[in-house]
């Protein structure tokens, strides 16, 4: 398992910030140590998931279709309960009225972040639909738009902070999330057939 910097970077900064604005008089009285304990032990769940990822893909009438993972599952569930905790609090300490306003609203932003955080997780990796056979590479998104490649116009293959994007000679595109369950089998074909197919074109360029 090789980590990506953001898988990194992301989780730490959020934690580092939520310590920082406990110590910060207008944010004290925030949940917000509870909050990072709850974020640094899911992390260490993500790192257990991450070595049981599954590196191939599944196939299915004749396709080979990447799935969900259990990191993406987890995502999901993991910031859909976040949210609703840090909302519980809203509601429970408004109702109390024990609670300052900006307090309030902290959590509230924070809720809402999570709950957005799950949504995306959701729309991009659990709705959308990536998968291939020996002609085409098809990818449907959320809301069911189709993006078909073909593998001899296939150019190059890379990773980064969006996930990892797919382009072709004719400037078609597609992005899958590397935590996709096959990603990294789909990873591995297309930079070995954007070899094939440069190569290809160069001798045809030559000759």
């Amino acid at each position: 398992m090789i980590l990506r910097w953001q898988e990194v970077a992301v989780p730490l900064s959020v934690v580092f910030g939520l310590l920082v604005l406990k110590h910060v008089p207008a944010t004290a009285a925030l949940p917000l140590a509870k909050t990072a304990g709850i974020i640094a032990f899911s992390y260490a769940i993500f790192l257990a998931l991450r070595l049981v990822q599954g590196a191939e893909a599944i196939e299915r009438d004749g396709w080979q279709e990447l799935h969900a993972s259990p990191v993406e599952l987890f995502g999901a569930l993991g910031a859909s309960a976040l949210s609703a905790m840090l909302l519980g609090s809203v509601l429970v300490h408004g109702q109390n009225g024990d609670a300052a306003f900006r307090h309030l609203a902290i959590s509230m932003a924070l809720a809402l972040f999570f709950a957005l955080l799950a949504g995306a997780i959701i729309f991009l990796t659990v709705l959308a639909k990536v998968r291939w056979n020996r002609s085409v590479i098809e990818h449907v998104d959320g809301l069911g738009k189709r993006t078909t490649l073909i593998w001899a116009d296939v150019a190059g293959v890379r990773s980064d902070w969006r996930g990892i994007t797919i382009w072709t000679s004719k400037r078609q595109r597609i992005h899958f999330s590397p935590y996709q369950s096959g990603a990294a089998q789909l990873t591995r074909l297309v930079a070995e057939r954007s070899v094939r197919n440069g190569s290809t074109a160069a001798k045809a360029f030559a000759s």
